[in-house]
């Protein structure tokens, strides 16, 4: 029914994921919801973990930045792209930039 209204399959195939695991039992409002409610967890437990893993390497390149090594040597090391490390670079000198000014607001 909900594909009716729009091109989007996702309920289909939400309801043929519960219609496998009930093993031809009947599908209720409430299984589906629930599986919903389980995919959208799956999906944010991913992106988490996906950011997590990227807010690690950001901290990896400032210290190794704030060590004096040069972007080029980060992206020898890490394997990440020197493009990458020097936008990561900008983001921290903006940063601590960001945080100077603010003291110097408090004093």
């Amino acid at each position: 029914m909900m594909a009716a209204f729009s091109s989007d399959t996702r309920f289909l195939q939400i309801k043929e994921m519960v219609l496998k695991e009930e093993k031809g039992g009947s599908v209720t409002m409430y299984s589906i919801a629930e599986e919903l409610e389980n995919v959208g967890k799956r999906k944010g437990m991913e992106e988490g973990i996906k950011e997590g893993k990227e807010e690690g390497k950001r901290k990896i390149i400032c210290h190794m930045l704030e060590h004096k090594k040069s972007p080029e040597d980060v992206s020898e090391l890490t394997g990440e792209p020197v493009e990458y490390v020097y936008r990561i670079q900008k983001e921290y000198l903006e940063m601590v930039r960001e945080d100077k000014n603010y003291d110097t607001k408090k004093d």
